[in-house]
């Protein structure tokens, strides 16, 4: 038995047993004594890994960007409460997040989904396979996306889900579970890895086991990208496009969706032939509705110049004087949008905005 209390403060003991000799229970108190003097003591805690990271997500993981905090809200619902929820926090060691890893790398892509999903994605094969079969001259994806009101992409990976789980006639039978590539394994562990030091940081663990248990991936994969001939077909078929000057910036700056959608006129140095990108846009991260609130998520002290040609800057001084309202109706808004968020409706060229 030993006490830990600071000398004046009420009596703070602590018993623990199943020592072989009198040295080592002699080695263990000394060890907790020079914690305690320390501030490296950690209490003794029953709360088990599950439990702590919906607390972390619940608080906002550490005060994370919106779409960081639904990445990691999704990797800590997916692949870490089903696998290390039950394991006591305090009592997770190296080997058990190595072993986490591995099974992530044979099997953790293409979990059996919850009863929920599985039911909505059977409602989706169904209305699929109904359209697929009725005579129409839109496709079934544009129908669904109508009628859903979700994005393109969204329908598109509900639809590849119902073929995975042999939902569709003719795809077969559900395939066998396969690994993550090493990528997604390395964003598991950085969820982990940051978990567990907010756990350090308040006091319940005395190190971070997940720390230096796996090194980053090496190389990267090769993206595909459009060739000049490419480029220039797309530009020639959209040059009667609304948003024409929008796809030739985004194309010849390699720009951000979200410095695209904040850059402003100010922003395009005409003598000095730059673009500043000095604000991006982010889109909330919690509401799949075709009207996204948008709101500044990064202003930077400094212009970050993207030098460019002078046809990129002059594609669009054919469509300014059409998109600028009026000066009183321009400097209104603009001081409007100082502060306030912007709601803006988010489509497809092709779509109605």
């Amino acid at each position: 038995m030993v006490d830990l209390a600071v000398p004046g403060a009420p009596r703070k003991q602590r018993r623990k047993g199943g020592f072989n000799t009198k040295a080592a229970a002699i080695a263990a108190m000394n060890e907790l004594q020079v914690a305690a003097v320390s501030g490296t003591n950690v209490e003794p805690s029953k709360l088990t890994v599950g439990a702590y990271l919906k607390l972390w997500v619940a608080g906002g993981c550490g005060g994370v960007r919106p779409w960081t905090l639904r990445g990691y809200s999704a990797v800590v619902r997916v692949h870490l409460v089903p696998r290390l929820g039950t394991t006591r926090l305090q009592a997770l060691s190296r080997s058990e997040i190595k072993a986490l890893y591995g099974e992530l790398r044979e099997s953790g892509f293409a979990r059996n989904p919850t009863s929920d999903r599985l039911e909505n994605l059977r409602q989706v094969a169904a209305r699929y396979q109904a359209l697929r079969r009725a005579p129409m001259s839109r496709s079934a994806v544009r129908i669904l996306i109508q009628e859903t009101g979700h994005p393109e992409v969204t329908v598109r990976y509900w639809i590849c889900r119902c073929r995975d789980l042999g939902m569709l006639s003719g795809s077969g039978p559900a395939p066998a579970t396969k690994g993550l590539p090493a990528k997604s394994v390395w964003n598991i562990h950085i969820c982990l890895r940051a978990a567990l030091n907010d756990a350090v940081e308040d006091g319940l663990l005395r190190s971070n086991p997940a720390k230096g248990v796996l090194k980053p991936p090496k190389g990267r994969r090769r993206i595909k990208t459009w060739t000049r001939e490419e480029i220039a077909a797309f530009l020639d078929h959209v040059r009667q496009h609304r948003n024409f000057a929008l796809y030739h910036v985004a194309l010849y700056t390699g720009m951000r969706r979200g410095e695209l959608l904040w850059l402003r006129w100010e922003d395009v140095r005409w003598n000095a032939g730059t673009i500043s990108v000095q604000t991006q846009a982010g889109l909330s991260a919690w509401k799949m509705n075709p009207t996204e609130t948008i709101w500044k998520i990064r202003r930077r002290s400094h212009r970050q110049g993207v030098a460019r040609s002078r046809s990129t800057l002059t594609s669009s001084v054919g469509r300014r004087s059409a998109a600028r309202p009026p000066r009183c109706c321009a400097e209104r808004s603009r001081r409007s949008r100082r502060n306030t968020p912007m709601t803006m409706r988010m489509a497809r060229p092709w779509a109605t905005p």
